[in-house]
């Protein structure tokens, strides 16, 4: 409310007390005074969600998804409930294991997702004037990027189909494609809420407060819990957790090399992630790592800078083949990154062995049908038999752990080639609003975007990454900030805008978005 130009609290004010006084005084004659406040918080969640700039929500629920832990990725072993156990239970479980309903075959976070897409339609359904720019209603995104959405949901929309129509298993099918199918519309939700290069900061933010949040249970357990007892765990977070040490790394790097004003800010930051990393203890979070630097190396323009750390490479080879050597075979705790190097390359393993055997499986599931695929709800084709365990995973053969092979399995070249393209696109336009982009903190966004994508493509391939939410709410802010970001360069042509439609004195008046006149 603005009278004479300021704001006026009056309404605002006159609106709480009533809204206490309908939740309290319920409360004090049915003898317990926070009776009435459930329903209360409920409807100032709605009221909030109706008013307020959608990005607040938005960013709210990208900080929660990356810090609740999944309970179906098992974390701290199953050992032990950490303080983020019980709300990613309630986020990801589905509700009908929650409340004993069976028809409630989704999860919280669905019943989210699917409101704020409908409260972003409505709002732009209902607005009859251009939005301000500082407004939910986000930056300019960059053109195709709708179609590539539209193409890959439409895609899981169609194996899905194709699946069942083949006599797939449906309950089956919904496991499957749950992460897949919301990977298009969480991008399209933030493509629409962010407001481009001025959220980037607030986005890289929160992913340094996840990893340091996580750094903190990883430590707390290992430390506080196992050690007392003489237990070394053999992983303290999970799999998705390392997309957030290895994002949290690439931006106190990228940061620390592009933005000298800055610096001392950084080195806290690769400290903090550096031992989450160690705690994770995932060999996949190391070769995400390892490929990230590299990536960061080549990207990085000609400089005094990139000649140094080219020199200081040179002359550290030697020592690093000596370290590499003397702790190839050792099981000492100071050649613990020389052990996971070799775990990582070797193949003696029971564990290497076993993934051999499902790629090949999913090799020959995919030469039966290579241009459709299976569709969603089949099994792949176990032709040569692993270890079974059944009896502990019944649906092992309806995801593979290598997903990008899984994916190919079930699309086919087609339907694989028209989903895997909206990652490929983030992947070359990061790369693209890096080349162009001049700011230090426009350059660190687009370098630490193409990083997410390296290292969401990494965990695809090596462990199931495409059936992580968080590598969907990652790979969905880098894309929808990456995709602001390359328009706000000059490195790609924004998409067009909507006329709108301005009602005055009776007239329709068509009219551009305002933000497209400045």
């Amino acid at each position: 409310m603005r009278e004479g130009g300021e704001i006026s609290w009056q309404r605002p004010a006159q609106l709480g007390i009533a809204v206490v006084a309908l939740a309290v005084v319920p409360g004090l004659l049915a003898g317990n005074p926070l009776a009435g406040l459930g329903p209360v918080i409920v409807l100032a969640f709605f009221y909030c969600l109706w008013r307020a700039p959608l990005r607040w929500p938005v960013l709210a629920l990208f900080l929660i998804a990356l810090v609740a832990d999944n309970p179906h990725e098992r974390p701290a072993e199953g050992q032990w409930q950490t303080p983020f156990y019980q709300p990613g239970l309630l986020l990801y479980e589905n509700l009908n294991n929650i409340t004993g309903i069976k028809p409630l075959r989704f999860s919280l976070l669905d019943v989210i997702l699917i409101l704020l897409v409908g409260v972003i339609l409505v709002r732009r359904l209902a607005r009859r004037e251009p939005a301000p720019a500082d407004e939910d209603d986000g930056a300019f995104e960059a053109s195709g990027l709708n179609v590539l959405l539209a193409t890959a949901f439409l895609t899981i929309l169609g194996l899905e189909v194709l699946g069942i129509a083949r006599g797939g298993d449906f309950k089956a099918s919904l496991w499957q494609t749950r992460e897949l199918l919301w990977l298009p519309v969480v991008t399209w939700i933030f493509a629409t809420t962010l407001r481009g290069p001025r959220d980037q900061t607030m986005l890289g933010l929160l992913v340094m407060l996840a990893a340091t949040l996580k750094t903190a249970e990883g430590l707390y357990y290992y430390e506080v819990i196992c050690r007392p007892l003489g237990v070394k765990p053999a992983y303290v977070t999970t799999h998705s957790d390392s997309l957030i040490f290895v994002t949290a790394v690439v931006i106190g790097v990228v940061g620390w090399l592009l933005d000298k004003a800055h610096r001392r800010y950084f080195v806290p930051i690769v400290a903090i992630a550096g031992l989450g990393l160690v705690l994770n203890n995932r060999r996949l979070a190391i070769v995400s790592l390892v490929s990230n630097l590299a990536l960061i190396y080549l990207m990085l323009p000609g400089s005094r800078l990139k000649r140094s750390m080219t020199r200081l490479a040179l002359l550290s080879l030697p020592i690093v083949a000596l370290y590499a050597a003397a702790g190839w075979n050792s099981n000492s705790a100071i050649f613990g990154p020389v052990k996971m190097l070799s775990s990582v390359l070797s193949k003696d393993d029971r564990s290497s062995e076993t993934r051999d055997i499902e790629n090949y499986n999913l090799m020959q599931t995919l030469k039966v049908k290579p241009l459709l695929g299976w569709g969603f709800g089949h099994e792949y084709l176990e032709v040569s038999k692993a270890d079974d365990i059944s009896q502990f995973f019944a649906l092992y053969r309806y995801i593979g752990h290598n997903s990008v092979l899984w994916l190919w399995s079930v699309g086919g070249l087609i339907g694989f080639g028209f989903f895997w393209s909206l990652i490929v696109f983030s992947i070359y336009l990061s790369a693209r609003a890096f080349r162009f982009a001049v700011r230090p903190l426009d350059r660190t966004a687009g370098m630490v975007a193409l990083s997410v994508g390296v290292s969401f493509v990494i965990q695809a391939y090596g462990d199931m990454g495409l059936q992580s939410w968080t590598g969907v709410f990652l790979l969905a802010a880098a894309l929808a900030s990456t995709s602001q970001l390359a328009v706000a360069v000059g490195a790609w042509p924004p998409a067009p805008r909507p006329v709108r439609v301005v009602r005055s004195f009776g007239w329709a008046v068509p009219r551009a978005d305002a933000r497209e006149t400045t």
